[in-house]
C-alpha cells in the first residue's frame, strides 16, 4: 500500500513539476545588463523594465541591451526611483509605458528623443515635483498624444522648429506652465492640448496653424488675450477651444482671416471683446455662441454670410449692425440672445 502511494506521489508530483515549466517557459523572461532590467520584444527589440541593482543618479539609458535595439521605457519602470536626478534617453525609443518615471521626486530636466511615437494616455511623469523643464529633440515632428500630462510642476517647455503638430493632451494638467513657444511651423494643435493649464498666461497662435481641436485650452483660466491667425479655418468637434477659460476677454482675429472658423469660440463665456479685421467674410456656425458676456461686436463691411446660431446665447449683446452687404443670415442667428433690443441694418 505504502509501495502505491510514494508512486502516485511521485506522479502527482512529476505532473506538478512539467506543468510549473510549462508556465515559467510561457512567462516573459526578464534580462540584466548594464545595471538595467529588460525583456525581450517579439521584433527582437527590448523595453527597459528598470534598474536591476542600486538606483543611480545619473542614468543613461544605452542603445543596445544584451545586443537588442532599447524601443521602449515600460511601465512604472522607474517608479519611485527618488534619487534618480537626471536620465538620458536615446534616440530610437518610440515607446513609453504608463507611470514609466512615477514619483521621480528628484529628477529636474528631461529630454525626449525625436523619435517616440507613443506614450501611455496616464502619463509618465505623474509625481515628479521637481520636473520643472522638458525638451524636445531637434528632428521632432509631432509631439506625441500625452507627453507631459500631469506633469504639474512642469514651468518650461523646449520645442524645435521642426515641430508641426501638437498631439492630444500633450501638455494638459500642466498647472504651473505660464507660457509656451510654439515653433513657426506648427499647423495642427490636437484636442485637450492644454487643458487644465491653468496658469497659462499666453501663448502665441502663429500664422500658418490651420487646425485647432475641441477644448484644445479648456480650462486654461490665467489666459486672458488671444490672437486667432487667418490661417486658422477649422475646429475640430462640435465645441469651442475656450470653455472655461474664466479670464479670457479678449479674442482677436489677425489681419487677413477671410473666415471666422466655426465653433471657435463657442461657449467662451468670459469674452467681453472681439475684434474682427475688414478682411472677414464670412462668420462660422456656432462661432460665438454661449459668449454671455459678449456685451457688442463690430461686424466689418464686407461681411456676407452669418452662420447658424452664430451668436446664439449671447445673453449681453443688446444691440448689432449688420452690413448691407448680407446676402445669408442662417437659422438661430441671434437665438437666446435675451438682452438684444435692436438689429440694425446699414
Amino acid at each position: 500500500m505504502k509501495s502505491k502511494l510514494s508512486i502516485l506521489f511521485i506522479f502527482i508530483m512529476s505532473v506538478l513539476t512539467a506543468s510549473s515549466c510549462i508556465f515559467a517557459g510561457a512567462a516573459t523572461q526578464v534580462y540584466s545588463d548594464a545595471g538595467l532590467t529588460y525583456t525581450v520584444n517579439s521584433d527582437s527589440t527590448a523595453t527597459v523594465t528598470g534598474f536591476s541593482g542600486e538606483v543611480i543618479e545619473n542614468l543613461t539609458i544605452p542603445e543596445t541591451l544584451g545586443g537588442y535595439t532599447v524601443m521602449a521605457i515600460g511601465s512604472s519602470a522607474f517608479e519611485n526611483c527618488t534619487s534618480l536626478k537626471s536620465i538620458k534617453l536615446n534616440e530610437g525609443i518610440t515607446t513609453f509605458g504608463a507611470h514609466a518615471f512615477l514619483n521621480c521626486t528628484s529628477l529636474t530636466e528631461v529630454t525626449f528623443p525625436s523619435t517616440v511615437t507613443d506614450m501611455s494616455d496616464y502619463g509618465i511623469f505623474t509625481g515628479c515635483d521637481n520636473l520643472v523643464k522638458i525638451s524636445f529633440a531637434q528632428g521632432t515632428v509631432r509631439v506625441v498624444d500625452y507627453a507631459c500630462v500631469g506633469a504639474s510642476k512642469l514651468k518650461e517647455v523646449v520645442l524645435p522648429e521642426t515641430v508641426t503638430e501638437i498631439g492630444y493632451k500633450a501638455f494638459a494638467d500642466c498647472g504651473v506652465l505660464e507660457s509656451v513657444s510654439l515653433p513657426s511651423g506648427v499647423s495642427i494643435i490636437d484636442s485637450y492640448a492644454f487643458e487644465n493649464c491653468t496658469s497659462l498666461k499666453s501663448i502665441k497662435l502663429n500664422e500658418g496653424i490651420t487646425e485647432i481641436g475641441v477644448h484644445a485650452f479648456l480650462n486654461c483660466k490665467a489666459l486672458s488675450e488671444i490672437t486667432i491667425p487667418a490661417t486658422m479655418t477649422e475646429v475640430t468637434g462640435d465645441y469651442g477651444i475656450f470653455t472655461g477659460c474664466d479670464n479670457l476677454k479678449k479674442v482677436i482675429f489677425a489681419e487677413g482671416t477671410v473666415k471666422v472658423a466655426d465653433n471657435v469660440c463657442n461657449n467662451a463665456q468670459a469674452v467681453t471683446e472681439v475684434v474682427l479685421p475688414e478682411s472677414v467674410i464670412e462668420i462660422g456656425h456656432h462661432a460665438f455662441n454661449g459668449c454671455n458676456s459678449l456685451l457688442s461686436i463690430r461686424l466689418p463691411e464686407n461681411i456676407t454670410e452669418i452662420g447658424s446660431g452664430a451668436f446664439e446665447g449671447c445673453e449681453s449683446l443688446v444691440s448689432i449692425n449688420l452690413p448691407q452687404g448680407i446676402t445669408v443670415l442662417d437659422s438661430y442667428v441671434f437665438g437666446d440672445c435675451t438682452s438684444l433690443e435692436s438689429i440694425k441694418f446699414a
